[in-house]
Parts: C-alpha cells; structure tokens; sequence
C-alpha cells in the first residue's frame, strides 16, 4: 500500500504505453524464434519497396503542346505542301478569333500566313500588314482610311491599354477600309516562299531587275476569314486532282447587282494557273492606281473589287463551287437531297467555339474512317460516295453534330427558331417589324389570306395547325409558328434559340419543331448510304 500523505518513497509502477501487452520470451528458444521472425520480416519488407521501387509504373505529367513545333504535328500529306492558306483578319477580332485557328487547323497546314490592318504578333506567329502595299499618300489623306490612321496612333505605347472597340469610331469605318484588303494581301501571299523555292530564285528576278510571278513548289492559294472553319485536308485532296496550271478561281457564288464573286467568307480559291495568267496580261497588275479608285471606292465588299480585279486584268472569272464553300454556320445550313452527299470545305460565321466543335468533329472522322491522315480510302465507311470516300460530307455533319443536337431539343421547342422558310402562310394582319436582321428568313407569304385553304388557315392560328399543315405535305421536314404566320422547310436546320432581347419583342412566342422521321426516310433513300 502506498501512503495517502507525505512523499512517496517509491514512484508508482508508469502506465501501460500501448493498449496491448508487449510480447517478453518465456525462454532463450523462443527469443531466438522471435529474432529470426523480425529478421525475416525486415527481409520481406526491405524486398517489397526494392520491387515496388524498381517496378513502379508513374503517369508523366502533360507536356505543352506547341503547335507551331513540325516534329509535334500529325504527318501531312505531300499535297499540302503545295498550298498557303491565307486568313484575313482586323485589329479589333484578331485577338479572340486568330488563336483557335492556331490551335486546330493550322496544326496539319504546313504554309499559312496571317493578315490583319496593323501588323502584329500572336506569341511567336507574324500577323502581316494587309495594306502594306497600297501607297502612304492614300492611307494618309483618303476620307475610308480614317480608321486605319487611328490604328496607328492607338498603337503606340502611350494608349496601349485601350482596346480598338472602346475608341469610338464608327461602326462602319472598320468595313470601309476592309475591302482594301484582298488586293493587297493577294499581292503578299503570292510572294510567298516555300524551303525548296531556292530552286525558283532565278526565275522571280526578270531582266529589268524587279521581282515578277513564279510559282515554285506553291500550285493554290487558298483565301478565308478569321470566322470561318475550313476542313482543310478535304480541300487539299480535292485541289490535288485539279489543274493547277489553269487559270482557276473557286469559291461560293454570290453577286452584286449583275457581278458574280466569290464570297470571301465562305473561301475562295486562286490557281498558281490564274496567277501566271494575271503577269502575263499587265506588267505590274497589282498597281494600285489601276484599282483603288475605280474599283474599291465604287463597292462595298473587298471580295467583289478582287473579282473585278481579276476579270479586268487577268480575264479571270469565278468557277462557282456551291456547297462545298459555305456562307452559314453549321446550324443554319438546310439539308436536304440535293446536298446530302456533297462535300463540305467551309463553313461561315463560325464562333471559336464552333470551330473547336468542328475540329473535333474532323478529328473524329479521320479516327473512325482513316489508317492514314485522312485517308479515308483505307477503312470502311458508311456510304459509298461514288469512289470519292475521302472528304467529309453534308450528311457526316448531320450524322455527328446535327442529330444529336436535334435529339436535346423538346418537341415542339419554345422559344426557338428552326429558320424555316421555304415556304409561309399569314394572317391578314401580321407583319415583320421593319429592320429586323434577319428578315431573308421571313420572307413576305405568297398567297393572301382569302386566298387559303381552311387548313392554310388553321395554321395560321395555333402551333398544332402549323404541325398538321407540315404533316399533310410529304415534303415537309420541319415547321416554325409564330401567332399569325407558319412557316415550314423541305431541309433540316437546327436553328438557334432566341436572345433574352428576341423573348420581349415580336418573337417571344415562336415555337419550332422538327419532323426527324422524314429525315430518317431520306437517309435510307439516299444513294451515299450503304
């Protein structure tokens, strides 16, 4: 017993350390047992981490990704080679628009060259002056240069935290001075030279000592937009099983006034053919006294002033390509039979985002149908395109885009508009509010409203009347209602939905709907599927 006062003659037994017993050997055979034990496990332990060490499997962090490295990009084909893709941007988009091309599509183009109004840089890659070459005593004193003279000036370090769209000009000084541009980006781009030009060097100094045309390893020169996504390696093959030599000028067909042109947002497409055929007409073609005047200043569009170039000093004239080059985005595109099985290049108005989209979309193609880089030749597809199996068509864009975004979307789909218009009906008192942008999609109905039949009528006045009205022709793939007006279409569109603005106006109560059953049918009939 312990005393219960004064100071303990000897400490109390520690508490226990562990909440088990430690082992003690009974004897000298068990302590020799119990040593050779931990010996052996230490053994075991020490062998674990020496194979766990000498066997490990580690997941290596990400590499960056540089796109402008050749020894990190996809092997291209040789016909690449012989083409320069030129995009033709402007100060006040190049920033958010210049750097998704630089992150999908330029990744598999060997020869490119970027244009803007005020030269810069994006990282590493020039982005080249596009009015280089037209004389300082135009762009100083001429009233369309006025936008062009403040870039200057907002370039310089002092105002270098200001953006071009908060200056101040006017929305349409920016327009004006772009259809200076594709004369003299042309003029650039033609320069340019590929590492086996040297061969060529001699033949781009003619007698009298100035630079003159030769085509080197270039055969096309390939023209588009900041917006637009184009399905390069389509495009390459079909210009390879072109002759480059003939004076040809591609691109989608549009017109001013009587003047067909090739829109520029679509793509256009010029033939080292064509470009030989300008030297050899006129001495010095792109002399700006023979176009700035009398071409630029009397149209809106600089796509329209380099067809009137081209024809006036090359004789060169459009060769239209509907629908390859495209002037829509992907959702506003109609398919239908006649483009079912046609071949896709460019698609128009395409935000960064859509482009990411669609390179994924290209990627995924060459995955599911090329051995190669999009050789498509190699594996089995769905379709038999009439031996022509290696570019991306209408119907793959429906197949793995269109579709699925048409199956998220309600039947019928409430504030949204499908685009429908190849054909309406009216009440006798609707009407599309004047300046409204997109009134090609509301097109004046043709019948009067006396004239229509009382189904005709019906649709005028509900969304089920408009659905049985677009039922009843066979035709009919997809219908829109707004109060007092049906519309319908013989292509499929996605459509888009209408900004929170376009719920408080004239179409807050637009519904859409799509008759995908129909287009199934027309899958099946179609001769480009197996």
């Amino acid at each position: 017993m312990f005393p219960t006062h004064g100071k303990f003659r000897h400490s109390p037994p520690p508490p226990p350390t562990t909440l088990y017993p430690t082992y003690r050997p009974r004897s000298r055979r068990q302590l020799l047992q119990y040593r050779r034990i931990r010996a052996l496990l230490a053994l075991l332990l020490i062998s674990l981490f020496y194979y766990l060490y000498t066997h490990r499997t580690t997941t290596p962090l990400p590499q960056p990704h540089n796109p402008l490295n050749p020894l990190e990009t996809p092997q291209i084909p040789s016909h690449h080679n012989h083409i320069v893709l030129v995009i033709k941007s402007g100060s006040a988009v190049l920033h958010n628009r210049l750097p998704i091309h630089l992150l999908t599509t330029l990744t598999v183009v060997p020869h490119y060259l970027l244009f803007s109004d005020i030269p810069t840089t994006l990282g590493t890659v020039p982005v080249h002056d596009a009015l280089a070459p037209i004389p300082r005593t135009i762009k100083d004193n001429h009233p369309d240069f006025s936008f062009w003279r403040g870039l200057q000036a907002l370039y310089k370090p002092i105002y270098g935290n200001l953006e071009v769209s908060e200056v101040g000009w006017e929305d349409d000084q920016g327009w004006k001075l772009d259809k200076y541009k594709n004369i003299p980006i042309l003029q650039q781009a033609i320069k340019y030279q590929t590492p086996n030009d040297h061969k060529h060097a001699n033949d781009r100094v003619g007698k009298d000592g100035q630079w003159k045309w030769a085509a080197g390893d270039i055969r096309w020169f390939v023209f588009i937009d900041d917006d637009t996504h184009i399905f390069f390696p389509g495009l390459a093959r079909y210009l390879n099983v072109l002759d480059h030599t003939q004076p040809l000028y591609l691109g989608n067909e549009a017109f001013i006034n009587s003047d067909a042109f090739g829109h520029g947002g679509s793509g256009y497409v010029l033939s080292a053919g064509a470009i030989t055929q300008l030297f050899e007409r006129v001495k010095n073609p792109f002399d700006a006294s023979s176009w700035e005047e009398n071409l630029a200043e009397a149209s809106c569009c600089g796509d329209h002033v380099l067809s009137q170039f081209l024809f006036q000093q090359g004789n060169i004239t459009l060769l239209p390509q509907q629908p390859k080059f495209q002037k829509d985005r992907w959702w506003e595109i109609g398919l239908n039979r006649d483009n079912w099985c046609e071949e896709v290049f460019t698609l128009h108005h395409s935000s960064p985002a859509e482009i990411q989209r669609l390179w994924e979309f290209q990627d995924k193609m060459e995955t599911r149908f090329g051995s190669e880089y999009y050789d498509f030749k190699q594996a089995s597809r769905r379709r038999q395109h009439m031996g022509n199996q290696d570019y991306i068509l209408f119907c793959d864009l429906y197949e793995e885009i269109i579709e699925d975004a048409l199956a998220d979307l309600p039947r019928p789909a409430f504030h949204w508009d499908n685009l429908s218009n190849d054909g309406c009906v009216a009440s006798s008192d609707f009407r599309v509010p004047d300046g409204i942008s997109d009134k090609e999609f509301y097109p004046p109905c043709k019948e009067k409203y006396a004239q229509l039949t009382s189904t005709e009528k019906l649709a005028t006045r509900s969304a089920d009347g408009c659905k049985d009205l677009c039922a009843k022709d066979k035709e009919c793939l997809q219908w829109r209602y707004l109060p007092g007006r049906c519309d319908w279409s013989r292509s499929i569109k996605v459509g888009r939905k209408i900004t929170l603005k376009e719920t408080k106006g004239w179409k807050k109560d637009i519904v859409s709907s799509w008759n995908t059953d129909r287009v199934q049918e027309m899958r099946l009939t179609m001769q480009c599927e197996t």
